[in-house]
């Protein structure tokens, strides 16, 4: 676990944005291939990760993150490679939808 200044809302916020779609895009923007079907990010890689500051966003935006992560923490998407297929994805997004062109910032 690591301690960070954020409230409990807050983490919420940035567990949802880093485990969404920008999230896992931006991490396999900064991965490098390794052996054969591995891939690794190193310390230097994880600092500059441009992530979203959930400082800067208003406390109403917060609470929208927050609440989007508990309605979704324990929905099962199964593996991202199979989600394509799929028509349903697991609820509606869209409360959360305009966050993506939220500014990123390095932490």
């Amino acid at each position: 676990m690591v301690r960070t200044s954020l409230t409990g809302e807050q983490e919420k916020a940035l567990a949802l944005w880093l485990n969404g779609f920008w999230g896992i895009l931006t991490v396999s923007a900064f991965m490098e291939i390794t052996e054969e079907a591995f891939t690794m990010l190193n310390t230097a890689q994880w600092r500059v990760l441009p992530v979203l500051n959930v400082r800067e966003l208003d406390e109403d935006a917060v609470k929208r993150l927050a609440n989007a992560f508990d309605k979704y923490a324990s929905v099962d998407f199964g593996r991202l490679a199979e989600q394509s297929g799929r028509g349903h994805r697991g609820g509606d997004y869209r409360e959360v939808e305009h966050f993506t062109k939220a500014k990123p910032t390095r932490q």
